[in-house]
């Protein structure tokens, strides 16, 4: 199985940026699977018997709590110290953030996959939760913490794509409920009726454009992630900002021998950014872009 999402294969060439063809490569971001193995911290076994790895299929589009974590503790539970805190994943000793989607955690992680990194090896821990690097609430059984982050950071989100929360305030009850259990389930037909609810009826023009802000987040190597203040529109509100002109204003010091992906796959350049939003943004309405080393060593490829 292939780390990244179907949508290498459905770039449009060079020029061919048009909006109404995103939906395919949306889709095909949310068909790509990560193949993982999961074991327990050795210092936590509690039995002789050591148990067996545990072997996930993760949803790049889905998040560690939701894909994951309900499965660590039927497998693991028995095997370990009892749960007075939270589950938590690390890779390569890295302890990883529940809130950030799989897909952006395995490019953080990985970097260019050159095939050695499958399947993706993390380790599970029922003790000893950083409190000081992760959020809690995404590794108890309860998912509620989960949902809350998922609505809130797409409020976020919709405020600067569209310069309000009203498209994602305005919905049902029941249609934010159909949000979180597609993203909870990776149903994208449930998640792409209500999407359409939060996209303008009217044209946007490009006065409009010139005041929303890019949704975007950008994170290098380990570093921080950032999130620009820049607008759809370049500085003379005529063009469309494309990635590399949004990478040069928000990381000055990236070098050529970097590569940007998103979904796992090299992003050209020269792509407007608000069709890469259209086709590429996460559940939660960001872009979120990791830029890498091309070939990124694993000290966990066994």
């Amino acid at each position: 199985p292939h780390s990244s999402s179907g949508s290498d294969r459905l770039m449009p060439q060079p020029g061919a940026w048009r909006l109404e063809d995103s939906e395919p490569l949306l889709r095909a971001a949310w068909e790509g699977h990560v193949p993982a193995v999961v074991s327990l911290a050795p210092d936590e076994l509690t039995t002789l018997e050591r148990p067996r790895e545990l072997f996930l299929m993760l949803p790049r589009q889905g998040y560690l709590p939701y894909a994951a974590t309900r499965a660590v503790y039927d497998h693991f539970g028995a095997h370990a110290p009892p749960c007075l805190d939270e589950v938590w994943f690390e890779f390569d000793g890295t302890p990883l953030r529940w809130n950030v989607p799989i897909g952006v955690l395995v490019d953080q992680c990985v970097g260019v996959d050159d095939g050695s990194s499958h399947p993706w090896r993390l380790t599970a821990h029922f003790s000893n939760f950083p409190s000081e690097i992760l959020l809690r609430g995404g590794g108890v059984m309860d998912t509620a913490a989960t949902a809350a982050h998922y609505i809130n950071t797409l409020k976020e989100s919709t405020y600067l794509r569209f310069g309000s929360t009203q498209p994602i305030m305005s919905l049902s009850t029941d249609a934010q409920r159909q949000l979180q259990r597609a993203v909870e389930f990776g149903r994208f037909d449930d998640y792409a009726a209500v999407r359409a609810q939060l996209l303008p009826h009217a044209p946007v023009t490009d006065e409009r454009r010139r005041k929303v802000r890019l949704a975007i987040r950008l994170c290098q190597d380990d570093g921080p992630w950032i999130q620009p203040a820049l607008s759809v529109l370049d500085e003379d509100g005529v063009k469309p900002r494309v990635l590399g002109d949004v990478l040069c204003a928000a990381l000055p010091h990236a070098n050529s021998e970097k590569v940007a992906l998103i979904h796992g796959v090299p992003a050209p350049l020269n792509a407007p950014v608000d069709w890469l939003s259209a086709a590429c943004a996460h559940p939660d309405g960001f872009l979120y872009v990791v830029v890498r080393s091309r070939i990124q060593p694993s000290a966990n490829t066994s």
